[in-house]
């Protein structure tokens, strides 16, 4: 087998794929959109359970993400900044807009619903 190997290295050098730098635990680094779907979603839904009384029918929808980080923790933390409006159906100039900020630690060996845990948010008008 290890003949083979260095055979196989020898015919071509090139044929194992680099690795890039995996994430160190505790550093935080940008996180981009695709990293925050499954996040940005529970943290709305779950801004939006925890201010139904006060909504009534309407609720926070994401009208643009504006920065988004991660870090590995015991999972992964994600932070991110958004701007949300308030509406019943779409998001349209005369509706409220508010600058969010939240904090959602996805835990995967964990089944839902405890897998995500929204640790934090504040929303500010716009």
């Amino acid at each position: 087998m290890a003949s083979f190997v260095l055979l196989l290295l020898l015919v071509n050098p090139f044929c194992f794929t680099t690795v890039s730098k995996a994430m160190g635990i505790g550093e935080v680094q940008p996180a981009d959109n695709n990293d925050v779907k499954e996040a940005m979603a529970f943290a709305i839904e779950a801004i939006n359970l925890k201010e139904a009384s006060s909504l009534d029918t309407a609720k926070y929808k994401v009208v643009d993400i504006f920065a988004a980080t991660k870090q590995v923790v015991e999972g992964m933390l994600y932070r991110i900044e958004f701007q949300a409006c308030i509406t019943k159906n779409l998001c349209e100039w005369n509706v409220p807009m508010k600058t969010c900020n939240v904090a959602v630690w996805e835990r995967m060996w964990l089944t839902p619903p405890n897998d995500n845990v929204l640790l934090e948010y504040n929303c500010s008008p716009l």
